[in-house]
């Protein structure tokens, strides 16, 4: 995952003990070019920062990231969760909305339409899959802040493509 830095870490940390080579595969991030009203921050705090008041806000950035929404200027801060579960939300402001993939832009808008979103906050994953919402939102006119994933430090090849992973398991 690319926002997974520790497990990364911990992959290259045990492969450099075995003594084994080490690839990463992160897959390429969404080009923000030519998208109008989307805004490139690098973490949730900077995201969170540009919440203006009353805003609803649909986010997609993880249980784990609320801890950076404490100061929430928003009205609503809508956090998907594709896992059920009945932990509480820890703030008054988090509502929690649960949705199983896969998503389509159609299915997305229509969220979003339910909901009376304003604005979109969610990370740069790639790919795909997770790509419907950053459409979806787009289409709709609304504000979009998309966070970069965190940079890799780690000195270890890293290829976006399974080709390139192949070629370079071939050429051990």
């Amino acid at each position: 995952h690319g926002f997974d830095a520790a497990t990364t870490g911990h992959a290259q940390a045990a492969t450099d003990a075995l003594g084994l080579p080490y690839l990463r595969i992160a897959r390429a991030i969404w080009s923000a070019d030519g998208l109008a009203n989307v805004r490139c921050v690098t973490d949730v705090a900077q995201a969170n920062a540009r919440v203006p008041r009353n805003a609803r806000v649909f986010c997609a950035t993880g249980w784990d990231s609320l801890a950076d929404y404490a100061g929430f200027a928003g009205d609503v801060l809508m956090l998907r969760q594709t896992r059920r579960h009945s932990r509480p939300a820890p703030y008054p402001f988090v509502e929690l909305v649960f949705s199983d993939p896969p998503f389509t832009v159609e299915s997305e808008q229509a969220l979003f339409q339910s909901l009376r979103v304003d604005m979109l906050i969610c990370r740069n994953l790639g790919g795909t899959a997770s790509r419907p919402k950053l459409d979806a939102a787009c289409a709709l006119g609304l504000e979009v802040v998309l966070i970069d994933p965190p940079v890799c430090t780690l000195k270890a090849p890293t290829v976006s493509e399974i080709e390139k992973a192949m070629d370079w398991v071939d050429g051990l």
